[in-house]
């Protein structure tokens, strides 16, 4: 097997834990965010970020089978083959990872304009910006 095999399915497997890696990191933000972030969310809102979460989710389980797959081709191709990313059962398992990865991101930012508009829970900053001498 060349060098430039060998590199491919390095990068394969780099993007695959780069996108379990950051799957991972939001779905944790979620749960130590939650209450800040579901309260302001009506019913639609509410629904979007519960599918965001399950196609996270999906997208780490996705990832995992897809780096099984590309592990066990490398060390065990099929019969009179070379070891090769372009197999379809490993493009599949990629691209599926990747379609639910930026899905789930966009209905994350898709729940965002289904906050609940109320007037008890408007933010209202007031800064003040003073030149000189310290009152």
């Amino acid at each position: 097997m060349s060098e430039e095999q060998l590199k491919s399915f390095d990068f394969a497997a780099d993007i695959i834990k780069q996108l379990v890696t950051l799957s991972t990191a939001i779905l944790t933000a979620f749960v130590a965010l939650k209450s800040d972030i579901v309260e302001g969310l009506d019913h639609r809102g509410e629904t979007l970020i519960l599918w965001s979460i399950g196609l996270q989710i999906a997208s780490i389980l996705v990832g995992i089978v897809g780096y099984q797959n590309l592990t066990g081709n490398l060390s065990r191709p099929a019969a009179g083959t070379t070891p090769t990313i372009y197999r379809p059962s490993i493009q599949i398992m990629v691209i599926a990872q990747l379609v639910l990865f930026f899905s789930a991101l966009v209905l994350m930012f898709l729940s965002a304009l289904y906050t609940e508009n109320r007037d008890d829970q408007k933010n209202t900053y007031r800064f003040e910006i003073s030149i000189g001498p310290a009152k």
